[in-house]
């Protein structure tokens, strides 16, 4: 029991380093006038603000809806009293400073106003916003400021921003665009925990803490393992960048891809008719592009369970003769190919 007790403690106090991540400018209250809280109202959303001692910037902590029943988009002003954004979320030392405690440490609270435990499983659901844009002023997000949100589609992050906290997106079940800082550093893991549209992000979610990510092409890579882990399901068209050496097959899932290219300084990754494979192993990573009927290149040496395929339905996959059969291909894809007939030697193997 008592080793029980040690492992939730070590637990909980890691998780609480998690959330606290690195300082940012709104954790500095020194800078920022408390005294006088200021509001704005645009399309249906209440914005409540402060502005710093020096009236040159503004924070906006907390989002009201006024229209709960309307299915709304968020456009964050640029402005508050003429004080460019730089701020947004709730942060622990603004609840200590409002509540004279630290009660804030068991809980946090999104943009919206929910008070949420990610930790317990969640929070109650925001409804009713489809999209959120944040403005390019924005240096700092806080928290778990755009968590569980039931309806959220579309996500439009600062060029600014540079870091992305603990449980950010969590449960956020519908998102399936997010417009990402070219460079962002995330601080602790589950950050996109339960993004089932993005299930790339979803899957690593966990292994991201303290990893870097870049964002360029509609994908997401992992720049500290040199890893593809989303493509981003709208995308039509992408090109593998030479840095990558590795691509998680969950990147490609809900993606409609029909064209795929290498860059030409990759060494690890090549294209051959609708297959992207691995050079060395001859390994089969993904098949892409429309049409029901798709012959493997010959190029491809092996086909193991971990393979992608473009959101496009494939019903039939014709394996070359001279391939030899690996691991008798009895679960060859990842998604959407549930009922695709395989063809080898002419006889329909599945």
């Amino acid at each position: 029991m008592k080793a029980r007790h040690i492992a939730i403690f070590v637990f909980l106090f890691a998780t609480i380093l998690c959330l606290r991540g690195t300082e940012s400018k709104a954790e500095s209250l020194d800078q920022w006038d408390l005294t006088k809280e200021y509001t704005l109202e645009q399309g249906s959303v209440k914005y409540y603000a402060y502005l710093t001692k020096d009236r040159r910037e503004s924070w906006i902590y907390k989002v009201e809806l006024l229209d709960k029943k309307k299915m709304l988009d968020v456009v964050f002003p640029k402005e508050v009293e003429g004080a460019p954004v730089v701020c947004l979320g709730y942060s622990q030392e603004l609840y200590g400073a409002k509540h004279q405690d630290e009660s804030f440490l068991d809980f946090g609270i999104t943009l919206f106003g929910n008070i949420t435990e990610p930790w317990h499983g969640g929070g109650p659901i925001m409804k009713n916003i489809r999209s959120v844009i944040i403005p390019d002023t924005v240096k700092d997000l806080e928290g778990i400021s755009l968590a569980y949100m039931d309806d959220l589609q579309y996500v439009h992050l600062p060029a600014q921003l540079t870091r992305l906290e603990n449980w950010m997106f969590s449960g956020d079940k519908k998102l399936k665009k997010i417009d990402f800082p070219q460079k962002v550093k995330v601080i602790g893991g589950d950050v996109f925990e339960d993004c089932k549209s993005l299930r790339g992000l979803m899957h690593e979610s966990k292994r991201l803490a303290n990893d870097t990510l870049t964002f360029s092409g509609n994908m997401v890579i992992n720049q500290t393992e040199k890893t593809l882990i989303q493509v981003m399901p709208d995308e039509k068209k992408i090109t593998i960048p030479a840095n990558v050496k590795w691509i998680e097959p969950t990147a490609f899932q809900n993606c409609s891809l029909q064209t795929v290219k290498v860059a030409k300084k990759n060494k690890s990754f090549a294209v051959h008719k609708r297959c992207l494979y691995r050079k060395k192993e001859g390994q089969l990573v993904l098949v892409f592009g429309k049409g029901s009927t798709v012959t493997l290149s010959k190029k491809i040496k092996e086909i193991g369970e971990d393979v992608a395929t473009a959101k496009y339905k494939i019903k039939k996959l014709i394996i070359p003769k001279k391939m030899k059969r690996y691991d008798n291909w009895k679960k060859p894809y990842v998604t959407n190919n549930k009922k695709v007939k395989i063809y080898y030697r002419g006889k329909c193997i599945r």
